[in-house]
């Protein structure tokens, strides 16, 4: 279990890639732990194998205040390992989920032409687990927005 107040959930297939650099930049200055998507066994919703990680993943969410979700664009979309998560989390944690601020980051190539179907997946998905959607932000944002998501990160 996390012992941070800030976790990012890291949707790419690389540890440390673009995605994560992003988050870094986004959150310089703020302490944060990194939960890689691709280190777990997450099967997709209607599947059940012994070896399913999905509550390890779930219980790192304990102790947390904000969770920023990082994901890169893969064929104009979000990962699949990050819809599987969404999905299977969706309408069974609420109450660990609770309370909890969360913000998107993408990046990838051309963020923007696909920032608004994936932002309305998550913003869904917060809304129905209890979760409070701070909101979304891509490379090209202006910096002045990037400084109103740090400002809630800090709250």
């Amino acid at each position: 279990m996390t012992n941070f107040q800030t976790v990012v959930l890291n949707a790419s297939q690389n540890r440390i890639g673009h995605s994560t650099d992003f988050a870094k930049q986004i959150l310089s200055g703020i302490e944060f732990s990194q939960i890689n998507l691709v280190d777990y066994r997450v099967y997709p919703l209607g599947q059940s194998f012994q070896d399913d990680q999905l509550d390890e993943i779930v219980m790192q969410f304990k102790s947390i205040n904000n969770l920023v979700i990082t994901t890169p664009v893969y064929c104009s979309d979000m990962p699949g390992t990050l819809k599987t998560f969404i999905d299977r989390t969706v309408d069974k944690y609420r109450e660990q989920f609770s309370q909890i601020k969360v913000t998107l980051l993408v990046q990838g190539n051309n963020p923007a032409a696909v920032i608004s179907p994936i932002t309305n997946v998550v913003a869904n998905w917060a809304e129905r687990t209890g979760m409070q959607f701070i909101g979304a932000v891509i490379p090209e944002t202006t910096e002045q927005l990037q400084i109103k998501i740090k400002s809630e990160l800090r709250q």
